[in-house]
């Protein structure tokens, strides 16, 4: 491997403020006009150069004026595993803001403030039917799952494959949620609380430049 060229697979979870079955995913405007919500990747396996990013945990705060969430106009807020050392947290930074190349150079484009950079425990987790984003003690508590419909007697898995919007990137599967529990305790200043509304999942496979 090259020593500019990466690689990331894991699991992606993400929860919003519109309402269940989130609009944006289809590149229409939200539920409520804005949009603030909670993007966070688990990278199972990942490699930059001769950096091993295996086991740690990314999150994107992301706030977003009225209108389409396509527009430049994404003010955003970047959560690094605080497990992750010095060059990890480096490398990190590089690719989830953009500057190595790939899908999340695209993201970027769409930003138009970065609040900063903060460091912290993270936990995220989905086994394909349930999952969470936990940061610290309660700064951020996601905790959702598959859709349960009124008319069916089981939860059953309502998917997305190919969708035009999602921070899994092109080419994937969203299952679609309801969050249990969605509230942002003081990330960047953020204080949220969105229980009942719009989450999903997906596996997620990233390389670059």
């Amino acid at each position: 491997m090259s020593a500019d060229s990466w690689n990331l697979s894991g699991v992606m979870v993400e929860s919003c403020s519109c309402n269940v079955g989130c609009p944006c995913n289809f590149a229409q405007d939200p539920t409520y006009g804005w949009c603030k919500a909670n993007a966070s990747w688990h990278i199972e396996q990942g490699k930059y150069g001769n950096v091993d990013l295996d086991g740690l945990n990314v999150i994107l705060i992301e706030d977003h004026p009225p209108g389409n969430i396509l527009k430049n106009n994404w003010t955003v807020g970047l959560v690094i595993d605080s497990k992750a050392n010095a060059q990890q947290r480096e490398t990190l930074q590089r690719i989830f803001t953009g500057k190595a190349g790939g899908f999340l150079s695209r993201i970027a484009q769409l930003w138009t403030k970065l609040l900063g950079v903060e460091y912290a425990p993270i936990d995220i987790g989905s086994d394909g039917k349930n999952w969470h984003i936990k940061v610290g003690e309660g700064k951020l508590d996601v905790e959702g799952g598959w859709f349960k419909s009124p008319l069916a007697p089981e939860p059953l898995p309502i998917q997305i494959v190919n969708p035009p919007v999602s921070e899994a990137g092109p080419g994937t599967t969203l299952t679609l949620g309801q969050t249990s529990k969605s509230r942002n305790n003081g990330l960047f200043g953020y204080i949220w609380n969105f229980d009942g509304r719009s989450t999903k999942t997906s596996p997620f496979k990233w390389k670059g430049p």
